[in-house]
């Protein structure tokens, strides 16, 4: 029913937002129980280098962040699952609720703190040398099971691929605005092409 909506529907939201968020009702709808849903989206922008929308359950809110070029560097970054998927890694799991996994980056111990009991982060299969991530935490008893991790694994391939077109849509319209300017950027996004339009 995901990939159906994936498919026929999901493909013509203009924003990330009700993308996130309507993947995160109809995962826990399925049966799937995560609790936080990070989508991870890189970008070229003069001022940041990527950008995360965050879903919390409970909340219709859904919550945007920017990763400045400044901020790549620092060990905020450079010492979290981010890092390490955007380095190659295809997953990461912690299973926060079971002392043998390790726990090694700051944000998992946030987690932990906050009742997650498990965590995954995986790299979405981007297009060209894009890179995207999804990351999500549950507060399940024993953690996610592997049912729900397949289910979330089967559908990175149609994330990644809303996440391009999104994308594509975003670096066009913000190369637009820096270049010919706001106003002219939108008109030619709506089909102002010709000479002297």
């Amino acid at each position: 029913a995901i990939v159906d909506w994936y498919v026929n529907e999901a493909w013509q939201l203009k924003h990330p937002h009700p993308l996130v968020r309507e993947t995160c009702l109809r995962l826990n709808a399925a049966g799937v129980p995560i609790h936080v849903f990070n989508a991870w989206v890189m970008t070229l922008h003069p001022n940041y280098f990527g950008v995360v929308h965050a879903w919390e359950q409970g909340s219709e809110k859904i919550t945007t962040r920017v990763g400045s070029h400044e901020n790549w560097n620092t060990p905020m970054v450079q010492d979290s699952p981010l890092a390490v998927v955007r380095a190659g890694a295809a997953a990461i799991r912690r299973k926060l609720c079971d002392p043998a996994w390790p726990v090694e980056y700051p944000v998992l111990k946030e987690y932990a703190e906050n009742g997650a009991t498990d965590y995954v982060a995986m790299r979405l299969p981007a297009g060209g040398d894009g890179f995207h991530m999804i990351s999500t935490a549950t507060r399940q008893p024993g953690g996610f099971s592997v049912p729900e991790l397949a289910l979330i694994d089967a559908l990175t391939p149609h994330m990644a691929r809303l996440t391009d077109i999104q994308s594509l849509h975003y670096l066009a319209t913000t190369l637009l605005d820096t270049y010919v300017g706001k106003d002219a950027g939108h008109r030619i996004m709506v089909g102002n092409i010709r000479l002297g339009s």
